[in-house]
């Protein structure tokens, strides 16, 4: 059965399903459910790093803890802050309990997720890089480097400040280098 296909005859079985629960009187109306309750079609898709949703608000909230800087969960140890629980709990068990149970068996690096694992293969051993800068031509791994060399080297933004001496620097882990090296 052809993707299409399969995906036709999902959503009908899920609107005769679920049709009588949710009321849905017209197609339409189940697409529209569909769409936004179960993000079958991503069409809000973030400008910095390219992620899509479903849902406006799941998109509003990413940007307020991801790229707004409301962080609302803070690690008791080393007073970092996140956006969302769940990667306090990954910084928890990476950066504090020392686990890190993906092991890449080329270099036998270490990744407390999986999928930390995958970009370091794509990119380091199968040197996929798929997404490149429009004005330098240098190539990245994730979007996400991608848009830090914009900013920092095209652009010129610093936005990492540090609160002794009133330097800038393009990447927090620049800062954190000059924190712990002069301060």
């Amino acid at each position: 059965m052809s993707e299409d296909i399969w995906a036709n005859f999902f959503l009908k079985q899920h609107m005769n399903t679920f049709a009588s629960q949710k009321n849905f009187v017209q197609e339409s109306n189940f697409n529209v459910h569909m769409n936004t309750a179960h993000e079958v079609v991503k069409a809000h898709k973030c400008e910095v790093c390219q992620k899509t949703y479903g849902r406006s608000s799941n998109l509003k909230e990413h940007m307020n803890t991801v790229h707004g800087g409301i962080k609302a969960h803070k690690c008791e140890v080393c007073q970092k802050t996140f956006g969302q629980v769940g990667h306090l709990h990954v910084h928890m068990n990476t950066v504090h309990e020392g686990i890190r149970a993906h092991k890449c068996e080329i270099c036998q690096k270490t990744f407390g997720q999986g999928g930390h694992l995958n970009v370091h293969m794509n990119t380091v051993h199968e040197g996929i890089k798929p997404h490149k800068c429009e004005i330098c031509q240098k190539t990245f791994g994730q979007v996400g480097h991608l848009n830090v060399h914009m900013n920092t080297v095209h652009k010129g933004i610093k936005a990492h400040k540090c609160e002794v001496c009133q330097k800038t620097f393009g990447q927090v882990g620049h800062l954190n280098v000059h924190m712990n090296t002069f301060h």
